[in-house]
């Protein structure tokens, strides 16, 4: 028990060490503290500090709201490029502004208008997708994308990028 109650000590030491005002680069500290408490057995738990687990939970909230908004300013251009012999047209982007490091994923959509009729392609992790199906020659279609992050169930977003656009030949 002597042991165990080290451990209890040595967690809520951690929890206390972190800062007053949580940014993202307090992720890791946050993350060990949490797995530290929750390697604690139920008796430890039960006889925890309730003011050091609410901090950690408040912490916890601080990060995901810091993830969550450094996500949803994100701005994506987005370019495009025919391959007549592959018979595509693929569609690239990059970040341009922002950190890109917790993006979970992007969404791209199509339509053979600028402004409206945008249609779900599908969804990736990298950089790029290409677009072979149901393509006709002569046909302008646009592109645009948007990132995403999942936090806790919950899917948010940032905001659409520029349209590229490009004409099927």
């Amino acid at each position: 028990t002597r042991i165990v109650a080290l451990e209890k000590s040595a967690v809520e030491a951690q929890i206390r060490a972190l800062p007053k005002t949580i940014t993202v680069d307090d992720q890791d500290a946050v993350e060990a503290a949490r797995a530290a408490y929750d390697k604690l057995n139920d008796v430890e738990k039960a006889k925890f500090s309730s003011a050091l687990l609410e901090k950690l939970e408040a912490a916890e909230k601080s990060i995901q709201s810091a993830i969550i908004k450094s996500v949803e300013s994100l701005k994506i251009k987005t370019s495009t490029k025919l391959y007549s012999a592959s018979k595509k047209i693929r569609v690239n982007w990059k970040i341009a502004g922002g950190d890109a490091s917790y993006i979970t994923g992007y969404q791209v959509y199509k339509s053979t208008k600028a402004n409206s009729g945008y249609t779900f392609m599908g969804k990736t992790t990298k950089l790029y997708m290409d677009n072979k199906k149901n393509l006709k020659k002569g046909t302008r279609y646009y592109y645009k994308v948007r990132a995403y992050v999942d936090v806790d169930g919950e899917r948010y977003y940032s905001d659409w990028s520029n349209k590229g656009n490009r004409i099927y030949r």
